[in-house]
Formats: C-alpha cells, sequence, structure tokens
C-alpha cells in the first residue's frame, strides 16, 4: 500500500482515540489530520479515511456515517464501538460503512484491518454471516442459555454460581465457552448479542 492516507478519528473517548492515533501512525503509510468527539454538518473534512464512533454521546454515529457518505462518496469510513451488535454493524453497512472493528481488538488486528479495507476490502469483524448466529446459538446447551440470561440481568460469576448451586470455577467456564461458541470477547459483547439474537 503506498499511498499515504489522511484520516481522522470522532470518538468522545479522548483516551481511546489518542491510542488509536498512535497505534495508526505507528504506520507510515497513515497522517492524522484530527481527532473530535463529534462533527458539525458544516464541516469540511480533509481526510481519505474516517474512523467513526457509532456511539457518540451527542449525536449519532450512524447518522454521522449517512452524512459523510452523502457528501464524499470516495471516503472509507470504518464504524468503532464497543459493544459489538450484529443489528448496529449490519446497519452500519446499509448506510455505507466500509467495515467494523470492535474496541476490544488487539492493536495488531486492529492494523491489519484498517490496512486491507484501505486497500479495498469491506471487513466488519465480529459480524456473523449470513444465518450462521442461528447455527452458533444451536451450539449452546440448556445450561449455556441459563447462564446468559443471568448474566443479561447483571449477575456476576459468584451470584450465578450460588444461584445455579455451581462453584464459581464452573460457571467461569461456561463462560468462556459461550465466548467461544458465539465467537465473541467480552461479557459486554455477550451481551448486545443476547437482546440482539432475542436470547
Amino acid at each position: 500500500m503506498k499511498k499515504t492516507f489522511k484520516f481522522l478519528i470522532i470518538d468522545d473517548h479522548q483516551l481511546f482515540a489518542d491510542g488509536l492515533a498512535r497505534i495508526l501512525e505507528e504506520e507510515d503509510n497513515f497522517t492524522l489530520t484530527g481527532i473530535f468527539n463529534a462533527l458539525d454538518s458544516s464541516a469540511s473534512i480533509d481526510a481519505d479515511l474516517v474512523l467513526l464512533d457509532i456511539q457518540l454521546g451527542v449525536q449519532s454515529g450512524l447518522d454521522l456515517c449517512t452524512w459523510l457518505r452523502e457528501r464524499y462518496t470516495n471516503m472509507i469510513i470504518i464504524l468503532i464501538s464497543m459493544i459489538q451488535a450484529p443489528h448496529l454493524i449490519r446497519e452500519g453497512q446499509k448506510r455505507g460503512a466500509n467495515g467494523f472493528i470492535s474496541k476490544t481488538t488487539d492493536a495488531e488486528l486492529l492494523k491489519e484491518t484498517v490496512v486491507k479495507i484501505c486497500r479495498g476490502e469491506n471487513i466488519f469483524l465480529g459480524l456473523p454471516e449470513k444465518g450462521s448466529s442461528l447455527h452458533e446459538v444451536n451450539l449452546l446447551s440448556e445450561r449455556e442459555m441459563q447462564i446468559i440470561h443471568l448474566i443479561k440481568q447483571g449477575l456476576t460469576s459468584k451470584m450465578i454460581a450460588e444461584k445455579l448451586f455451581l462453584s464459581e470455577f464452573t460457571v467461569e467456564t461456561h463462560r468462556k465457552n459461550i465466548l467461544r461458541k458465539l465467537k465473541l470477547n467480552t461479557a459486554n459483547e455477550l451481551i448486545a448479542y443476547a437482546y440482539a439474537n432475542h436470547l
């Protein structure tokens, strides 16, 4: 990838945005042009690539994605979020995003994915292929489904263990197996997945 990409970050979590900027600036092909926690509709953007948080505090990242795509047809738009919810990712696809990366993604995979998207690929990390969600859910045991319901209620592993008369170690093992089967990384992603897929 020889072209130099000017990139902009729109994220209301300054610490994360600063870290993301440093990760990409390690690559010779990326130059930061700015970090914003929101974007005014009158703004003029000097960037080839925008990394856009879906959940901005003062405006909708998805609405902003639509606005950017309509105004800058050749711009590369990558959505980022702490919540890896399939319905939000699919909505981003519909609105013209070129990719999605979870904020829990490690630095090397993040850089690799951004580079591939800049080369012309559309990559939505964490988005199940069509029809795969049902298959993954079918892999869950009755006990695992029971634990998911309790996690959605906000119970800790210790609380779940007491409620189900299990050891805390057993509950932790179930949680790890659930994440593995659903191809998720964190409890927050699991909760979002459970709500999105009506578990």
